[in-house]
């Protein structure tokens, strides 16, 4: 996909680690785990979300999907918002 001339090359490996969350972990996790732990009550999790940095090179965009997704969706209402001011009376 190219905009303003720049090749857009999107990459699901961009993205970003969320806030660190405690969740409990089960008897059966914690009876079964190696190394074995059974006293250890709660785990920490972090998921992985869409980056929302955008690399420019010379003549390339580089993004994850979901944030071409949301730049796509932001240009379309502008363009909107454009022709309802360029011509009122068809809007």
């Amino acid at each position: 996909m190219r905009y303003c001339g720049k090749e857009i090359i999107t990459s699901l490996h961009m993205t970003k680690t969320s806030d660190p969350f405690s969740v409990k972990r089960t008897w059966r996790e914690r009876l079964f785990s190696w190394p074995w732990r059974p006293w250890q009550t709660t785990k920490m999790i972090t998921k992985q979300i869409p980056s929302d940095e955008v690399y420019v090179f010379e003549d390339r965009m580089m993004m994850h999907p979901e944030t071409l997704r949301q730049l796509q969706a932001e240009l379309k209402e502008h363009t909107n918002e454009d022709q309802k001011r360029r011509f009122p009376g068809l809007y």
